[in-house]
Protein backbone atom coordinates (compact mmCIF):
# COMPACT_ATOMS: atom_id res chain seq x y z
CA UNK A 1 0.00 0.00 0.00
CA UNK A 2 2.99 2.11 1.02
CA UNK A 3 4.83 1.37 -2.35
CA UNK A 4 1.07 2.66 -4.60
CA UNK A 5 1.28 5.88 -2.70
CA UNK A 6 4.88 6.28 -3.41
CA UNK A 7 4.58 5.61 -7.19
CA UNK A 8 1.29 8.03 -6.71
CA UNK A 9 3.25 11.07 -5.32
CA UNK A 10 6.44 10.24 -7.50
CA UNK A 11 3.74 11.09 -10.61
CA UNK A 12 1.99 13.81 -9.48
CA UNK A 13 5.70 15.39 -8.81
CA UNK A 14 6.39 14.98 -12.64
CA UNK A 15 5.98 18.41 -14.54
CA UNK A 16 3.00 18.05 -17.08
CA UNK A 17 3.76 18.87 -20.92
CA UNK A 18 0.01 20.39 -20.44
CA UNK A 19 -3.28 20.78 -19.29
CA UNK A 20 -5.16 17.32 -20.37
CA UNK A 21 -8.71 18.57 -21.74
CA UNK A 22 -11.74 15.72 -20.53
CA UNK A 23 -11.61 15.59 -24.56
CA UNK A 24 -8.07 14.31 -24.91
CA UNK A 25 -7.00 17.20 -26.11
CA UNK A 26 -3.26 18.88 -24.30
CA UNK A 27 -3.20 22.55 -24.07
CA UNK A 28 0.21 24.01 -23.44
CA UNK A 29 0.48 27.39 -21.54
CA UNK A 30 1.72 29.79 -23.79
CA UNK A 31 1.97 33.14 -21.40
CA UNK A 32 -0.75 34.18 -19.01
CA UNK A 33 -3.68 34.56 -21.77
CA UNK A 34 -2.34 32.72 -24.10
CA UNK A 35 -2.16 28.42 -25.05
CA UNK A 36 -1.81 26.28 -27.78
CA UNK A 37 -4.38 23.39 -28.50
CA UNK A 38 -1.81 20.51 -29.59
CA UNK A 39 -3.02 18.59 -32.57
CA UNK A 40 -4.70 15.41 -32.14
CA UNK A 41 -5.22 13.53 -35.10
CA UNK A 42 -9.09 13.67 -36.47
CA UNK A 43 -10.26 16.06 -33.88
CA UNK A 44 -12.47 18.56 -35.14
CA UNK A 45 -12.33 21.67 -34.58
CA UNK A 46 -15.21 22.34 -32.45
CA UNK A 47 -12.46 19.79 -30.34
CA UNK A 48 -10.42 22.70 -30.18
CA UNK A 49 -12.72 25.12 -29.21
CA UNK A 50 -13.85 22.24 -26.20
CA UNK A 51 -10.58 22.12 -24.72
CA UNK A 52 -9.63 25.86 -25.06
CA UNK A 53 -12.82 26.72 -23.37
CA UNK A 54 -12.52 24.34 -20.57
CA UNK A 55 -8.32 25.11 -19.93
CA UNK A 56 -9.63 29.27 -20.09
CA UNK A 57 -12.17 28.28 -17.07
CA UNK A 58 -10.71 25.76 -15.12
CA UNK A 59 -6.76 26.88 -15.64
CA UNK A 60 -7.03 30.39 -16.07
CA UNK A 61 -10.23 31.33 -14.18
CA UNK A 62 -12.18 32.31 -16.99
CA UNK A 63 -15.97 33.25 -16.09
CA UNK A 64 -18.71 31.89 -18.41
CA UNK A 65 -19.54 34.77 -20.16
CA UNK A 66 -15.06 35.42 -21.38
CA UNK A 67 -14.31 35.32 -24.36
CA UNK A 68 -11.81 32.84 -25.64
CA UNK A 69 -10.59 34.14 -29.01
CA UNK A 70 -8.50 32.24 -31.68
CA UNK A 71 -4.98 33.48 -32.16
CA UNK A 72 -3.77 31.68 -35.22
CA UNK A 73 -5.54 32.10 -38.57
CA UNK A 74 -7.51 29.68 -40.20
CA UNK A 75 -7.88 27.24 -41.93
CA UNK A 76 -6.13 24.97 -39.67
CA UNK A 77 -3.75 22.88 -41.93
CA UNK A 78 -3.05 19.13 -41.14
CA UNK A 79 -0.61 18.52 -38.68
CA UNK A 80 -1.22 21.90 -36.82
CA UNK A 81 -1.97 22.57 -33.40
CA UNK A 82 -4.39 25.64 -32.67
CA UNK A 83 -3.14 28.75 -30.56
CA UNK A 84 -5.89 30.66 -28.17
CA UNK A 85 -5.68 34.04 -26.34
CA UNK A 86 -7.75 35.64 -23.66
CA UNK A 87 -6.53 39.11 -25.63
CA UNK A 88 -8.83 40.33 -28.02
CA UNK A 89 -6.07 42.37 -29.49
CA UNK A 90 -4.18 39.24 -30.68
CA UNK A 91 -7.42 37.51 -32.12
CA UNK A 92 -7.25 35.92 -35.35
CA UNK A 93 -9.50 37.18 -37.83
CA UNK A 94 -12.33 34.18 -37.76
CA UNK A 95 -12.84 31.45 -35.63
CA UNK A 96 -12.62 28.74 -38.43
CA UNK A 97 -16.44 27.73 -37.05
CA UNK A 98 -19.46 28.87 -38.91
CA UNK A 99 -21.06 31.66 -36.52
CA UNK A 100 -22.72 34.66 -36.47
CA UNK A 101 -20.86 37.91 -36.65
CA UNK A 102 -17.95 35.85 -36.40
CA UNK A 103 -15.03 38.04 -34.05
CA UNK A 104 -12.36 35.18 -33.89
CA UNK A 105 -13.90 34.10 -30.22
CA UNK A 106 -16.59 32.35 -28.40
CA UNK A 107 -17.58 32.70 -24.70
CA UNK A 108 -16.59 30.07 -22.33
CA UNK A 109 -19.53 29.05 -22.19
CA UNK A 110 -20.27 28.31 -25.98
CA UNK A 111 -17.19 26.36 -26.17
CA UNK A 112 -18.34 23.79 -23.27
CA UNK A 113 -21.02 23.60 -24.61
CA UNK A 114 -19.07 21.97 -27.67
CA UNK A 115 -17.73 19.52 -25.37
CA UNK A 116 -21.19 18.33 -23.95
CA UNK A 117 -22.13 17.31 -27.60
CA UNK A 118 -18.47 15.75 -27.78
CA UNK A 119 -19.79 13.85 -24.41
CA UNK A 120 -23.17 12.88 -25.63
CA UNK A 121 -21.55 11.81 -29.28
CA UNK A 122 -18.89 9.53 -27.39
CA UNK A 123 -21.83 7.76 -25.41
CA UNK A 124 -24.25 7.03 -28.59
CA UNK A 125 -26.90 9.53 -27.70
Amino acid sequence: MTRIFVTLFLISAIPAYGYQARNGQTVTPRGAQDFVVEQRNGAAVRAYWCAAAEYAQRELGAGFSTRVYRASEPPRRRGEAIAFTLDPARRASASGLVVLNDDGGLSVNHGLFFCRLEARRDNGN
